[in-house]
């Protein structure tokens, strides 16, 4: 075998290797393979290793005769098939067992960002006279912010928290991620999912349907209908207490509910008015309430006396609401215009929004989430990326007005981002208004003045021809785009990195970031 054997490459190596081999064996002029681009054939060495067609899946440097060759290579396409073709799952099952972190990451990764988008080009190719070509006009932004997933469509309610989610689609379905975890229920509810309550340590999930007088109860361990509940008025609201001890039902009227889930529920107290969302305290003894107005209520679920149960109201500022949500101590109430507040219901005072609270909400039947921590985006740019550039020798000032349109000034001796000075600002304020000198830049950003040159951009990755340039801008992301180089190459310093320059000085090093950070759910 050759002497690559036995040693564990990267990636773009493998790649490199396999591609001197095939071009070693090709017999065009001078030994090279067809015209087509190290991107294209990398590509292609993708896609030939889970189809079985390409020279990739043929092992080299046997010497032995052509049936020995043709029994290897059937030994290797006969493993490239069965590592290939992996079952996939049908949708209801897609994500069965999974964890709520598990579900949202593979949400992520099939909605948000894909690491080969970084390593193809996707603009075209323009041939020129000299049959070199370039690449026609386009560029991305490379960034990481939070991003806002599509977990499901068709879902009429839900509840979820830091650990687990529950939901219900508009016909019937219940789907559970968490420790407990349901791809689907035996039984659908008749008609649309509503009044959903569940919490994620509660064995019991408990909805209503087209029904509102009837209440189906849930055993999310089994995923089976255990019960169905006969009520006395059609339901508000309802809550489970934690480990799915008690159940507490609102009605129309304001009239409070309270029993456990095998049992229909005996009158607890009337609070004569609507209410918006009823909550359990930690030991399922305490009952919250919220009105539209924001008048939350304390009710002692377990005093025999019904005089005594309610213990304590107060007010939440900034109603009337139109939503409330209990997510453990925390209340989210979110008023007509989509104004959200939180309540600390320990201490009885609004606080802002944290990690302590998931980011679920409905959007026209949509089930988002809006991820606290950053996920990569990458977001496309018209015509060809030009930098604009002045130097004002008399306060050692280069200014560049970037790919995004802003301008930004730069120290010409050390070559760090100028965060004081305020560029377009004014005649009063311009650092240099009359003494600005056009420099002129080359393809790349690269530029030259007096005893120092300056890099805008860096070469993060290039095979054969191909070159992708990459600009880093502090607190915005990284430009990239592509470029045909003159001289061909094979440079990938770190796999999955990008560069990040502290300094447009050329002769300083620049560091290498990860393209991917690691997932960060909820």
């Amino acid at each position: 075998m050759s002497g690559n054997a036995g040693r564990t490459v990267a990636y773009p190596q493998f790649v490199a290797m396999q591609y001197q081999q095939d071009a070693s064996r090709a017999s065009g002029p001078g030994g090279k393979l067809p015209a087509r681009t190290g991107l294209e054939y990398r590509s292609r060495m993708v896609e030939k290793s889970c189809t079985g067609t390409g020279p990739a899946m043929v092992p080299h440097g046997f010497a032995a005769g052509w049936r020995y060759l043709r029994f290897w290579l059937g030994v290797a396409m006969f493993l490239a098939v069965a590592a290939c073709a992996r079952p996939m799952p049908d949708a209801e099952n897609a994500y069965q067992g999974l964890t709520l972190p598990q579900y949202l990451a593979t949400v992520r990764d099939a909605q948000a960002f894909r690491l080969n988008q970084l390593y193809k080009p996707s603009v075209p190719l323009l041939e020129t006279a000299d049959g070199t070509g370039r690449y026609g006009p386009g560029y991305h932004l490379f960034s990481h912010g939070p991003a806002t997933l599509d977990l499901a469509p068709q879902v009429s309610d839900f509840q979820g928290s830091r650990s687990a989610l529950a939901l219900g689609t508009r016909d019937g379905q219940i789907r559970v991620y968490g420790a407990f975890s349901c791809a689907r229920t035996d039984l659908p509810v008749p008609g649309a999912v509503r009044n959903m309550a569940w919490r994620p340590d509660s064995p019991y999930l408990a909805v209503q349907g087209q029904a509102r007088d009837v209440v189906y109860v849930y055993d999310v361990r089994r995923c089976e209908r255990t019960e169905e509940l006969a009520v006395p008025a059609p339901v508000q609201t309802m809550a489970v207490s934690s480990g799915g001890r008690f159940l507490a039902l609102a009605d129309d009227a304001g009239r409070i509910w309270f029993g456990s889930p095998s049992q229909e529920p005996k009158p607890l107290a009337d609070l004569g008015g609507t209410v918006l969302a009823l909550g359990f305290g930690p030991e399922g003894g305490m009952l919250f309430s919220v009105s539209p107005q924001g008048r939350i209520t304390l009710i002692n679920a377990r005093e025999s006396n019904p005089a005594a149960r309610i213990m304590d109201r107060f007010q939440a500022r900034g109603g009337p609401f139109a939503q409330a949500r209990f997510q453990g101590r925390y209340l989210v109430l979110t008023t007509a215009a989509g104004r959200r507040f939180a309540w600390d219901l320990q201490t009885r005072t609004q606080v802002p929004f944290s990690r302590k609270m998931a980011q679920f909400f409905l959007d026209d039947g949509v089930l988002r989430y809006t991820t606290w921590g950053n996920v990569p985006h990458l977001a496309e740019y018209a015509g060809y990326p030009e930098f604009d550039v002045r130097h004002c020798p008399k306060r050692h000032l280069i200014r560049v007005r970037d790919l995004d349109g802003m301008v930004r000034l730069y120290d010409s001796r050390t070559g760090l981002l100028n965060r004081t000075l305020v560029p377009d600002a004014g005649d009063a304020a311009e650092p240099c208004a009359s003494g600005w000198q056009r420099v002129s830049v080359n393809a790349k950003g690269n530029f030259c003045l007096e005893d120092n040159c300056y890099m805008l951009t860096d070469r993060a990755f290039q095979w054969d021809h191909d070159m992708l340039l990459c600009r880093s801008v502090p607190g915005v992301g990284r430009f990239l785009w592509w470029m045909r180089a003159e001289q061909p190459d094979q440079f990938s310093p770190l796999p999955d990195h990008l560069p990040e320059r502290r300094t447009i000085l050329s002769d300083e090093a620049v560091e290498w970031a990860p393209v991917l950070p690691p997932p960060d759910f909820p």
